[in-house]
């Protein structure tokens, strides 16, 4: 995923802006960040959270004003809010766990820039008391495999599970399902099939 067009375009921006600033492997990581947001419309910063070091990255591209406002009318066409706010949210834990393993399984991810999730999908009290029930995932050049999930469990925690780490995405009914959408959102229930696609 991370040698497409779009990807270089803002690669190239970036690097045009802040290539003094930061450094190559940095301004990939900020490239990478910035690209999953606009692939799902993340606009006001309500699905991903990025890495220390990316969020650096971050600000000093928003500190070129003129630049980031370029970038963002021209590649998304609408801004990219940044939102500011000291005090840990309770879902930060999980954002920056599905910012993780979606750039984990595009191939985006720099493991020096982003510090593996510790406290996400973790199992806690609450999830060990949900009821678990099995989901089928079918492939097209392997046989196909059964995962156990619960109704919490997100499509990007499944996909970490059953496509060990390679691009892809899963498709129920022919509808390509959105990282963040959970088992239960979905309609899963025992013995839904779900459709993987590289």
């Amino acid at each position: 995923m991370n040698q497409g067009p779009v990807y270089k375009a803002y690669v190239d921006e970036i690097t045009r802006s802040c290539g003094e600033l930061m450094s190559e492997a940095h301004v990939k990581a900020l490239a990478s960040f910035l690209y999953i947001k606009v692939l799902n419309n993340d606009w006001n910063d309500a699905l991903f959270l990025p890495s220390q070091e990316v969020e650096v990255s971050w600000v000093v591209f928003i500190g070129q004003t003129k630049a980031y406002y370029e970038f963002c009318s021209k590649h998304p066409g609408t801004f990219i809010n940044r939102h500011v706010d000291n005090a840990k949210n309770q879902y930060d834990d999980e954002r920056y766990a599905a910012t993780y393993y979606l750039l984990k399984i595009s191939g985006m991810l720099d493991e020096n820039l982003w510090p593996k999730p510790q406290k996400a999908f973790k199992k806690n009290k609450r999830i060990r008391a949900e009821e678990t029930f099995q989901v089928h995932v079918i492939y097209q050049f392997q046989p196909t495999r059964t995962f156990e999930v619960t109704k919490s469990t997100t499509i990007v925690r499944l996909m970490e599970v059953c496509a060990n780490s390679k691009p892809g995405h899963l498709t129920r009914g022919g509808n390509r399902l959105s990282w963040h959408t959970t088992m239960e959102e979905c309609g899963a229930v025992d013995g839904t099939c779900f459709c993987y696609r590289e």
